[in-house]
């Protein structure tokens, strides 16, 4: 449903899910602008993204690894999201008080 002027964000540790990739392609082929946040620069998902934010960790004596970059991955979306909120404060807070609107008619 994404087309030209839309944005999908994609997010795999090892840009190799199959979905993801699978989602990713198709919003890029269809005119969307890809955004993926992953461990890995040589992925199939950072080839079919239009930015690619390479964000891990190294492999830990205890193979933690996936969990790791989970914590990583979660600063980059964070400090994507307070970039965006900052950028347009007013549009955030519209955004914010539409989604509040849309959880009170789901409560029922």
């Amino acid at each position: 449903m994404l087309g030209p002027g839309d944005a999908c964000l994609a997010i795999s540790h090892t840009g190799r899910t199959k979905a993801t990739v699978a989602a990713a392609e198709s919003a890029r082929e269809s005119g969307a602008a890809v955004v993926s946040v992953t461990s890995f620069y040589r992925s199939p998902l950072v080839a079919a993204s239009t930015v690619a934010l390479v964000a891990g960790s190294g492999e830990t004596r205890f193979q933690i690894e996936a969990m790791m970059s989970r914590f990583v991955h979660l600063a980059v979306l964070d400090a994507l999201y307070s970039a965006i909120t900052a950028e347009n404060p007013e549009r955030t807070l519209k955004g914010a008080a539409r989604a509040a609107q849309a959880e009170e008619m789901f409560r029922d």
